[in-house]
């Protein structure tokens, strides 16, 4: 695998530990997805996604934690 790709892809990784870090720590969907759509690690998920991609998997994230959690 090409350095750059591996490079994106830890980057991706990173972005997604963080989302399931600061998920729990907001109060609504909007600011979850506003402090995740400020991460530095974005350009990550962005190399292999369209924005609305991510955005879409964010929401499920959400979704899917809240549901089991509260």
């Amino acid at each position: 695998m090409g350095k750059v790709k591996c490079h994106y892809m830890g980057l991706e990784e990173d972005f997604w530990s963080i989302a399931n870090d600061k998920i729990g720590e907001c109060e609504s969907f909007e600011e979850f997805e506003e402090k995740m759509l400020e991460e530095k690690t974005l350009e990550g998920c962005l190399a292999f996604k369209s924005l609305e991609d991510v955005r879409g998997e964010l929401e499920y994230g959400w979704s899917e934690f809240w549901s089991k959690y509260h």
